[in-house]
Formats: C-alpha cells, sequence, structure tokens
C-alpha cells in the first residue's frame, strides 16, 4: 500500500468477498457471486456507477497484503452496504435482497420437535464438493480453558466438570466441520454449554458421560437448584375444568368465563396460571381451524396469550417482549448474540428495560421438521441465556423454544467452573381451539413448575460468582471453523 494510514480521516476499510456459508473468500466479486449459485444463491449485481463512496466513518482501500491498521468488513454484492460479522452479511441480504435466498422448503406439520431426531443433510446440501477443502478446521481456532481444581460438580466419585473439559477438547479431534443439526451437544459445548434432557442422550457424549452419568448429573443439578414438579393442586384443576365446561356448554359466555377465573382463591403461581387460561378464553375458536396459523397468527392467538399470562407482572416490572431486534448484551460484545431474539423477558427499571431474564425463539408448525432450524434457535437461545447470566451475574435465566404451539422451557444455570448447563424443564402443547382447552389444564404441575424455578432462580446472584467461573461465548469467526451454522434451505 503506497499512502500510510495516518492521512486518512476515517479508519481504514478493505471489502473482502467472502461466502458466509463457508467462508471461502475471492479475489473478485463476480467470482462470488458465481460461487453463491452452488448454495442456491443468486445475488443481483451492483447497478451501475453504485459503489462504497469514502465517508467521515470509513476510507476504503485496496491492500496488497494484511496491515494491522486496515479493518476487513463484509460486502454486499448488491448494495453499497458493508458489514463486520458475516451473520450480519447474512441477515442484510434475507431483510434486504430476499429474492437472493433460495425459497423455503415445504415441511409437514410437526409440533412435537425434539433436536435429538436428526433430519440429516447430505455434503451436496451443505457445501459443493469443489469447496470441500473449506471444511477442514484450524486446530488452533479455539481455547479451551481447564476448569479451576477447586470449583466442580461432583456426582459421587464422578467429575463432571472434568468429563464435560475431556468432552470439549475432543472437539478440536475431528478432522472436518461439523453439521449443527448432528452434533447440537458439540456445538453447545463450543462455547461451554452442557444441554441436559431426560431421556434424550446423545452418541457424541461417549465415552465422556454414559446415560447414566448423564441422568445422575440431572439429577444433582435438580438437587442444587431445588428443582422439583409439585403435586398437581386437584382442586384447582377441577375448579378451572369446571368453568371451561360450563364455557362450552354455553351456560356461560367468554367474559364470565374468564372473570371466572380471575376470581379463584389461589396460590400466586396458581393465579398465574388461571390468567394464562383465561387469556386463552378470550382468544381461541371453539373448534380448531382448517388453514394452519401463520406465525404471526400463532404468536397473536395462541402462544402469547399463555405466556404473557404466567410471565407478565407489570406491577413488579416484568414484562414479556416481541422483539426481533438485537438483545440488550449485543450492544455490549460482537459474538453469537448479533442474531436477533424473537422473545426477551424482561425488567423495568423506571423507564428504561434494565435486563432480560428470559429468551425464547419462535417457528411455525410446518418448519418444525427442519432439524436444522430447530437446532439452530437451540443454540440461540442457550447462547442468549448464557451471555445474560455472565453479564447481569444471574443464578440463572429462562429459555424458552417455540415450534407451531409447542413450547418447551429450559433454565441455563452456572453450578461449577466453565460448566454452564441448559436444562430441559417441561414441554406444553398449548390447544387450538376450546374444546381441547381441558388438556392443558391437567399440565399445572409442569407450569408451576416452570414458574417457581423462574421466580427462584431467574435473580441477580446473592454471592458474586468469582471471574474465573465464566468462559467466553465463541465468536461468530471461530464458530464458522467448526460448523456448518447456515443451512442450504
Amino acid at each position: 500500500m503506497s499512502a500510510e494510514p495516518s492521512i486518512f480521516k476515517a479508519p481504514l476499510v478493505e471489502l473482502a468477498n467472502t461466502c458466509f456459508i463457508c467462508s471461502k473468500t475471492y479475489i473478485a466479486p463476480q467470482k462470488l457471486r458465481h460461487h453463491f449459485k452452488k448454495h442456491g444463491i443468486n445475488v443481483p449485481e451492483r447497478p451501475v456507477g453504485v459503489r462504497c463512496h469514502d465517508t467521515p466513518d470509513y476510507s476504503f482501500v485496496k491492500a496488497d497484503g494484511k496491515h494491522p491498521d486496515i479493518q476487513k468488513h463484509f460486502g454486499c454484492l448488491s448494495c453499497p452496504a458493508h458489514f463486520k460479522l458475516l451473520n450480519d452479511l447474512k441477515d442484510h441480504l434475507i431483510n434486504d435482497h430476499p429474492k437472493s435466498m433460495p425459497p423455503a422448503p415445504q415441511h409437514q406439520e410437526s409440533n412435537d420437535v425434539s433436536p435429538h431426531s436428526p433430519k440429516k443433510r447430505s455434503v451436496d446440501e451443505i457445501v459443493d464438493v469443489d469447496d470441500v477443502d473449506t471444511e477442514l478446521m484450524d486446530h488452533l481456532c479455539l481455547l479451551i480453558i481447564p476448569p479451576c481444581d477447586d470449583d466442580r460438580l461432583m456426582i459421587g466419585d464422578f467429575d463432571a466438570t472434568d468429563a464435560f473439559y475431556n468432552f470439549q477438547q475432543s472437539l478440536l479431534a475431528h478432522k472436518w466441520k461439523l453439521s449443527l443439526e448432528d452434533h447440537i451437544q458439540y456445538a453447545m459445548a463450543s462455547t461451554s454449554i452442557l444441554f441436559l434432557s431426560r431421556n434424550q442422550y446423545s452418541e457424541d457424549f461417549l465415552p465422556f458421560f454414559d446415560e447414566h452419568n448423564l441422568k445422575a448429573t440431572i439429577d444433582r443439578v435438580d438437587t442444587i437448584y431445588d428443582i422439583k414438579k409439585p403435586r398437581m393442586p386437584t382442586n384447582v384443576v377441577m375448579e378451572i375444568i369446571k368453568i371451561i365446561e360450563d364455557l362450552l356448554s354455553t351456560a356461560t359466555t367468554r367474559e364470565k368465563a374468564a372473570i371466572k377465573l380471575f376470581g379463584l382463591d389461589l396460590t400466586t403461581n396458581e393465579y398465574k396460571f388461571a390468567k394464562a387460561i383465561a387469556e386463552l378464553v378470550k382468544k381461541l375458536p371453539r373448534v380448531s381451524l382448517a388453514e394452519e396459523s401463520n406465525e404471526m397468527e400463532l404468536c397473536s392467538r395462541y402462544v402469547d396469550p399463555f405466556l404473557c399470562g404466567i410471565f407478565d407482572e407489570p406491577d413488579e416490572g416484568v414484562f414479556l417482549r416481541w422483539t426481533n431486534e438485537t438483545i440488550l448484551e449485543a450492544k455490549k460484545q460482537q459474538s453469537l448474540l448479533s442474531w436477533r431474539s424473537d422473545i426477551c423477558i424482561t425488567r423495568l427499571q423506571g423507564v428504561k428495560w434494565k435486563a432480560n431474564i428470559g429468551f425464547g425463539e419462535a417457528k411455525p408448525a410446518h418448519q418444525g421438521s427442519n432439524h436444522y432450524s430447530v437446532c439452530r434457535d437451540l443454540l440461540r437461545v442457550s447462547v442468549f441465556c448464557k451471555d445474560a447470566l455472565d453479564t447481569q451475574k444471574m443464578m440463572g435465566t429462562m429459555g424458552l423454544q417455540i415450534v407451531g404451539r409447542t413450547i418447551t422451557f429450559y433454565i441455563l444455570v452456572l453450578p461449577s467452573s466453565g460448566l454452564y448447563i441448559m436444562h430441559e424443564l417441561a414441554k406444553i402443547k398449548i390447544p387450538d381451539c376450546l374444546n381441547d382447552l381441558p388438556k392443558l389444564v391437567t399440565d399445572i404441575s409442569d407450569v408451576l413448575l416452570v414458574l417457581d424455578v423462574f421466580d427462584r432462580i431467574c435473580i441477580p446472584s446473592v454471592d458474586c460468582p468469582h471471574p474465573k467461573r465464566h468462559r467466553l461465548t465463541i465468536s461468530s469467526s471461530i464458530f464458522d471453523q467448526l460448523f456448518f451454522y447456515i443451512s442450504k434451505s
């Protein structure tokens, strides 16, 4: 480069032509545009005369080689936009040039989804055979910090913290990148999160955790945090079902049924459940609708009334928000949190949002059979929860994953050094009509469990955790070297 950086009034930026699917970089924009077609992406050419001009914020340069004063940004091939993160370039194409992206596949409805029943993609779906060399990852890209000797999660003689550390280390033994949907446990472990769900065990865990040790680890976490399902309050169930039956028989109106539900003599969390039922009474049709709900109607008619009923506490300054915007923690650091969260459960301080204590992702039912999409959302939720726990010094944070009308609730905690645990609490399915509402009432014990955990654990930690306990969230660029996390579909 012929000129010294000091003559420029703004930071120097070099635009890279990089694929956000396989991270391959090309010298010329036309070569990248041709490469995108292999992934089913057709990026239109930038109009003649439209280019990136120097501004007070950036000066654009073409460098002959690496230079410490030059920032690398990823430029859009269709307009002057450019971004520091590849994932932001992908979001830009989806939002501002949607016709560039391939159409989403059509799937049949599937509400009960688990990230452990994979629908695998072939290599050709992930990356073109000409780019297979890009799958070889740099074994030096991931720094895994050993746990502290005096801060371990022990279950008898079994050291769960050490087993998880060795599981993380084994990620570097792989020669090729891993697909996200087939290795969600490894994807979470790359950012220090152990994903636990009863009766679901991944082969990736062997030989570090066997089924017995995983179950024992779940039991130990339940004991530490006093996570236990309460007994079903039969009298409450019968009172609520009686009100619903009167509504179904037209012996009462929706308005009167809701008033009766609000008037029941209940405990605090039982009242929240009854409030959620009352909100659904106002919204649900009497019989199932013939047409499948889109994402907006799914949120407004089925999921939102229930979730707002159990989580919203305006007098306590707690609100469930459909945000779909960059969350508070994302403004503090560049990480996977540059993604957007569909849902935030947020505490209010005065007239400003203070802290996010829960996060959720929502998808319509037809996307439920897309195992990649389900795992991607689960990873997003876990990362949001982890970074909120770290930055806000929380005891735990709540995670929600919504597919169709099925809501899965998680709690993320940090029981030992470098070991964040994402623990599945319950799975609830919202009915699609009043006739099926009594089925939801029988799930009251699961809902009361979620509310008890939320009230007791999703709070600031009394004892300030030692900084050595925490681990940095993996960056997008390093994650790209380890996993395929952008689907061709």
